[in-house]
C-alpha cells in the first residue's frame, strides 16, 4: 500500500510544462513560477491494463486479450514525470529592457516502441505461437532521469499593442540514470513440437549507466524562447532541451546474434532458468561489449502555444514535436470561460504517446497576485479506463512579486 501511495504521489507531484496549460514568464512584473506534469499513455494499451501494470495489480487473461486486440502492428508507450520552479525578475532589475531568472528542476521519462507480437510474447509466452515466426523488428526503449540548474537571460521590447520577449535558458545537468535499447531487426521462432527455439537479433544495441551514485553524468542544455503578449493575445514559441549528457560508467553492447535453444521445452522465454540458458547454441553470434563514458543528446522539444481572449471566453492551441525519441506530433485545442476567480476549461488533444484525449482544467486567480492551474489532458483515463489509453495530471503556480 505504501508503494502505491508513493507512486501516486510522484504521478501527481512531478511534471513539466510540456503538454499542459503551462505558465510562461510575464515580463511586465517579477514572478515565481512552478510547473508540474505527470502522465503515461499508449497508442493501444487500455488504461485499465496500464493501471494494473504500474500499481502491480493482478492482470488476468481477459485483460491481456483485451489489450492485445487493441494493439496495432507497431505501438508507442511512454510516460513523463517532471517538475520545475523558476524565479524571474522584470526588466529594469538588471538593466533597461533586460530581465533574468534562476531555476531548477528534475525530469524522469521513458518510452517504448514495440510490436504487437512482443506484447503477446511477454504476457502469454511463446508456446501459443509455436510454428510461427514472430516479427519483433523496430523494438526500442529509452529511459532517462536528471536534475538541472538553470539561468535565464532575456530582453523585452515594446510592440504594437503588446510586448515581444526573447530569452534563453542555460542549464547545467546532473544525470541520474540512462538506459537505451534498440533492435531494428529481430524475430523468434518456436518449433511446433517445442523441441527448439530460435532467436535472431541484427544490429542490436544496448546502453545503460551502471554507477550507483546519484550523479552518473554531467551535461548542459539550452532553451530558446520567444513570446508576444498583448491584452488579449498570447503567442509562445520554444525550442527546449538542446544539449546532452556525458554519462560515466556506461556499459554498451552491440548485438548481432542467432541463438538456438535445442532439446528443451520452453513455454515462456522470459522464464528461462540457468539450466536452460546453459543449453543454448550460438549458431552465429557477435556481441561487442565496451565500458566507459558516452555522450548522448537529449530529446529536443519544439513547442508552439497560442491563446486568444474574447471577453470572458478564451481559446488556445498547443503543438508539440519531439526529436530523438519515440513520440508522435501532439496537438491540443482548448476553450475556457471566466467565472469570478476561476476559469474552467475543456481540451481536445491527439498524439504524443497516445491517440484522442479529452481534458478538463481550471485556473484560479487570487487578488491579482496568485494564479493556480490544475487539470488533466485526458479525463477519459479515469472515467472510461477500458477504452482510453492515456492518463495524466498537471499543476502550476504563478506568484506575482
Amino acid at each position: 500500500m505504501k508503494s502505491k501511495i508513493f507512486t501516486l504521489f510522484i504521478f501527481i507531484a512531478l511534471g513539466s510544462n510540456a503538454q499542459n496549460n503551462f505558465f510562461n514568464p510575464d515580463t511586465s512584473y517579477s514572478q515565481l513560477i512552478q510547473n508540474s506534469f505527470g502522465g503515461v499513455a499508449s497508442t493501444g494499451i487500455p488504461q485499465n491494463f496500464i493501471n494494473k501494470f504500474i500499481f502491480t495489480g493482478f492482470i488476468d487473461q481477459y485483460l491481456k486479450d483485451e489489450a492485445s486486440n487493441n494493439l496495432l502492428d507497431e505501438n508507442l508507450f511512454g510516460g513523463e514525470f517532471n517538475t520545475n520552479i523558476n524565479l524571474y525578475l522584470k526588466p529594469g532589475s538588471l538593466t533597461r529592457n533586460w530581465f533574468w531568472g534562476i531555476g531548477f528542476g528534475t525530469k524522469i521519462e521513458g518510452n517504448l516502441n514495440f510490436t504487437k507480437n512482443l506484447f503477446n510474447l511477454i504476457f502469454n509466452g511463446n508456446k501459443p505461437y509455436a510454428g510461427q515466426v514472430l516479427n519483433l523488428n523496430n523494438t526500442s526503449f529509452e529511459s532517462l532521469s536528471y536534475s538541472y540548474l538553470e539561468l535565464t537571460l532575456g530582453k523585452a521590447d515594446n510592440a504594437p499593442q503588446g510586448m515581444n520577449s526573447y530569452w534563453i535558458d542555460l542549464g547545467l545537468i546532473f544525470g541520474h540514470d540512462f538506459t537505451s535499447f534498440n533492435v531494428p531487426i529481430a524475430s523468434l521462432f518456436t518449433a511446433e513440437n517445442g523441441s527448439y527455439l530460435d532467436i535472431i537479433i541484427k544490429g542490436g544495441e544496448m546502453i545503460y549507466s551502471d554507477a550507483t551514485n546519484l550523479e552518473n553524468g554531467i551535461g548542459g542544455k539550452l532553451n530558446l524562447n520567444y513570446s508576444y503578449k498583448s491584452e488579449r493575445t498570447t503567442l509562445f514559441v520554444q525550442a527546449k532541451n538542446i544539449g546532452g549528457v556525458s554519462w560515466n560508467a556506461v556499459k554498451s553492447y552491440e548485438i548481432d546474434t542467432t541463438l538456438r535453444f535445442d532439446g528443451v521445452d520452453v513455454s515462456n522465454i522470459f522464464e528461462f532458468s540457468d539450466s536452460v540458458l546453459n543449453r543454448v547454441t550460438n549458431i552465429d553470434s557477435l556481441v561487442n561489449k565496451t565500458t566507459g563514458r558516452i555522450f548522448r543528446i537529449l530529446p529536443i522539444d519544439f513547442n508552439v502555444f497560442f491563446k486568444k481572449e474574447f471577453g470572458k471566453l478564451a481559446f488556445d492551441a498547443n503543438a508539440r514535436y519531439r526529436l530523438f525519441t519515440n513520440y508522435s506530433t501532439y496537438l491540443r485545442l482548448g476553450a475556457y470561460y471566466k467565472i469570478a476567480i476561476f476559469t474552467p476549461g475543456v481540451t481536445l488533444a491527439y498524439g504524443g504517446y497516445g491517440f484522442a484525449q479529452v481534458g478538463i482544467n481550471t485556473e484560479l486567480n487570487f487578488f491579482k497576485k496568485l494564479k493556480i492551474i490544475l487539470g488533466t489532458n485526458n479525463i477519459l483515463g479515469a472515467v472510461t479506463p477500458k477504452s482510453s489509453t492515456a492518463l495524466d495530471a498537471y499543476f502550476g503556480v504563478m506568484l506575482k512579486l
